[in-house]
């Protein structure tokens, strides 16, 4: 003969210990997700800083490789230096040139328009970026005489990025490339 055994002895869960179980398991899950948001949010920051970092090194570079320029065959009465304060830095130098085998330029591009290879005119005056400060007052003759000087300005100039919802530190990024007989360098 067969017995039979009953299943009063063997329980499920109850709702009670199942939402309890549910509970305990949000509030894990939560604790999770808080954690994992904390962490998204540095690897964000440091992400931002080193990208911020890497435009002040960019910068730094750019301006360090074209100083070294500062000077080149720039005329007896033009200026080295024009004006420099702690946003703004403008030289000459005879940076580029579209003549073939020009030992002082330090750049060659033949295809470089003639007024983009020589200095500012006084009819070519411009305000140096960030200032109210307006440039040349004179316009300057190569070495001999009776051409316009070879040596052309670089402006580098650097601003507070206001394009982006960052409030903390400082982000800079580049604003425009050259023109006319200007090499301008921003940075915001």
């Amino acid at each position: 003969m067969t017995t039979r055994r009953t299943t009063e002895h063997a329980r499920g869960m109850t709702i009670i210990e199942m939402l309890v179980a549910m509970a305990v398991f949000s509030v894990v899950i939560a604790g999770a997700f808080a954690v994992l948001r904390s962490e998204s949010r540095g690897m964000r920051l440091g992400s931002e800083r080193a990208s911020a970092l890497q435009n002040l090194r960019f910068a730094a570079n750019a301006l360090e490789l074209d100083l070294r320029t500062l000077g080149a065959n720039v005329p007896d009465e033009q200026p080295f230096m024009i004006y420099a304060d702690q946003d703004v830095l403008a030289f000459n130098a005879d940076y580029a040139t579209n003549l073939p085998n020009d030992p002082y330029a330090v750049y060659y591009d033949p295809d470089a328009p003639a007024g983009s290879v020589t200095a500012l005119t006084v009819s070519q005056s411009i305000t140096i970026p960030l200032t109210s400060f307006t440039y040349p007052d004179t316009s300057y003759m190569g070495i001999g005489g009776g051409t316009n000087s070879p040596a052309e300005t670089l402006i580098f100039f650097f601003d507070l990025d206001t394009s982006t919802t960052r409030t903390r530190g400082t982000s800079f990024k580049p604003l425009a490339g050259p023109s006319s007989s200007i090499t301008s360098f921003g940075y915001r």
